[in-house]
């Protein structure tokens, strides 16, 4: 299972439901769980899986995956919250700098 696309690890469609991406999941998380099978392979199976149910079950994370922009899956909210005050910072300074030759 080597597939980028969450979509098509999980065998849903681009449209699909909530309801039908969980019902997926569930069927591909209890034929990967690493307690019924032992292999490295259906560990990383299921961690894929896992990333892309969480990502597409959650509609703001599949809005921006379907537009194509980066799409965090972290457990560290700090990181993602920094990344975009400096963004924003970035693009004030900017408009601050765009700005000041009309005051001076």
């Amino acid at each position: 299972m080597k597939d980028n696309n969450y979509f098509h690890i999980l065998g849903v469609d681009s449209n699909a439901t909530i309801g039908e991406i969980k019902k997926a999941y569930h069927k591909l998380a209890f034929k990967y769980h690493p307690d019924r099978n032992l292999g490295k392979t259906d560990r990383k199976n299921f961690n894929q899986i896992t990333v892309a149910y969480n990502v597409l079950v959650d509609p703001v994370k599949k809005d921006e995956y379907i537009r194509g922009e980066s799409v965090a899956v972290t457990d560290k909210p700090w990181k993602i919250l920094n990344n975009y005050w400096e963004t924003i910072y970035n693009k004030g300074f900017q408009q601050l700098l765009l700005l000041t030759p009309f005051f001076l």
